[in-house]
């Protein structure tokens, strides 16, 4: 069970699904470059781009339960972005759509992004992957330099795997 390339995986297919992010905004899965159709080995990052990638799980005090953190960065060129207003609209995009997972889970209501979310995790993982809920880490401070502007999130994801 590889839980870091389905967080990936998950969390871009929500921010696919109901983040307003543009047409022409490719999502760059780490684990899985060719999530987004559209990548090419020749243009690693086309810009506007969402770059997607999860950490390495660590291990609860119990050791049984787990933390992963996922880093969402949002890119565009600064050429094209001088203002940074397409940046702008797509970091609103997608921290939206991350707060709707966050609060879906604290509120155990649930949405449909967190529905979503959960079905991708549980196809990719299997029954093993017990899901815990969401903690915003420590994000990436806006910024523009060597020729493109960022900022990002950090969403650590709270498991239990059952298979150990």
């Amino acid at each position: 069970m590889n839980v870091a390339l389905a967080y990936e995986t998950a969390l871009a297919t929500v921010i696919r699904q109901y983040a307003n992010i543009g047409g022409d905004t490719h999502i760059r899965v780490w684990r899985n470059l060719r999530f987004d159709h559209r990548w090419k080995a020749d243009e690693d990052r086309h810009m506007p781009c969402v770059d997607i990638r999860a950490g390495i799980a660590e291990p609860g005090n119990d050791q049984h339960t787990l933390r992963l953190e996922g880093q969402v960065q949002c890119y565009t060129n600064t050429a094209d972005d001088q203002s940074h207003s397409v940046i702008s609209g797509i970091e609103e995009a997608v921290h939206d759509v991350l707060n709707k997972l966050f609060y879906g889970a604290l509120s155990g209501d649930g949405n449909d992004e967190l529905t979503l979310f959960a079905a991708t995790m549980t196809e990719l993982c299997g029954s093993d992957y017990h899901f815990g809920g969401f903690v915003f880490g420590t994000g990436i401070m806006p910024m523009d330099e060597s020729g493109f502007n960022a900022v990002g999130f950090s969403l650590v994801l709270h498991y239990q795997r059952s298979d150990y």
